[in-house]
């Protein structure tokens, strides 16, 4: 799958790249011989992490990499935050939407605008991640989210595929909850929905809006912009296809869940698949469906998470 590949190149340029440069920010090793010890916080577990520690560690044997491990998204930007003001701060980690403001403005970040390492990096990647003609972290490749679904579970209800229109959606769910399947399962609390997103998407489109002008040229109508495609998403649990108990599952439990086999269809981008691929599961990933058929197809998605050096 190309998100699959393109997490994979996220991983690899990490190794090949930023743990380089961070070696350069902290030095390259002691006098005597011993090892400088670099220290990575990640919002990716070592399961997915530890094949590029250990060949960045072979090519770079005077260095150890000191590696740890919070969840995204408001766990990892907490634990980031306590170290940060805890003189604990790691040499390399994640820079992104929610924290980028306040590490950039706080001074936690460097400035790698000049790095060699930057070069290739496209310039909506950089932008992502800038702030007043300086760029603070290497985002190397953009995502979107989608329907992730086990192939098995979806024929007990006859279907080989996730349907390409959000009714045709929500009669799957029927389909499965009446063969005694959880249809789908999403998580709240690490943030919005990702598929009103979607949704908003399409209907900017057919609506013929210029999201360039969403910031400061379009009036705004908060409530009212998003009420049709909200209305379509809150259908799963109007029509009791989705328990609203679900409101507080973090992003790890709804994986686990869809690992264990205990629920169908969740929504995700490529962050979660290396770990469905090692559970051996029989998955596929489907683009979001559309709110209506004719509609142009959107996904929520963005320039990845970016890698910072502290300052």
């Amino acid at each position: 799958m190309k998100l699959k590949r393109a997490w994979k190149g996220i991983a690899a340029a990490l190794g090949v790249g930023m743990l380089v440069s961070a070696m350069g920010a902290c030095g390259a090793g002691s006098a005597d011989g011993s090892k400088t010890t670099l220290t990575f916080l990640s919002w990716n577990n070592e399961q997915v992490m530890r094949p590029y520690i250990d060949q960045f560690e072979q090519q770079n044997p005077g260095i150890k990499v000191d590696f740890s491990y919070s969840p995204p998204t408001p766990e990892y930007i907490q634990t980031l935050q306590t170290r940060l003001v805890g003189n604990q701060a790691p040499d390399v980690f994640i820079i992104t939407s929610e924290n980028k403001a306040d590490l950039i403005k706080n001074g936690y970040v460097r400035d790698l605008t000049n790095e060699p390492f930057m070069r290739n990096i496209s310039q909506a990647n950089k932008d992502f991640v800038s702030h007043e003609g300086k760029v603070y972290g290497m985002s190397v490749s953009s995502w979107a989210s989608g329907i992730v679904y086990n192939k098995d579970l979806l024929a007990k209800a006859g279907a080989k595929e996730v349907p390409d229109t959000w009714d045709g959606f929500l009669q799957l769910c029927k389909k499965l909850k009446a063969a005694g399947v959880t249809p789908f399962l999403e998580t709240i609390a690490d943030g919005p929905s990702r598929i009103p997103d979607a949704f908003m998407g399409s209907q900017f489109d057919r609506d013929k809006v210029d999201v360039t002008s969403l910031i400061d040229r379009r009036p705004q109508r908060p409530g009212n912009d998003q009420r049709e495609a909200a209305a379509a998403w809150m259908k799963l649990y109007d029509q009791g296809l989705v328990t609203r108990d679900t409101v507080g599952i973090s992003g790890d439990d709804m994986k686990t869940q869809f690992i264990n086999g205990q629920v169908a269809m969740i929504c995700t981008g490529p962050w979660d698949l290396p770990s469905i691929s090692q559970a051996g599961l029989k998955y596929g990933m489907a683009p979001m469906p559309l709110m209506e058929k004719g509609m142009v197809n959107y996904a929520q998605g963005s320039p990845s998470p970016a890698y910072a050096i502290y300052s």
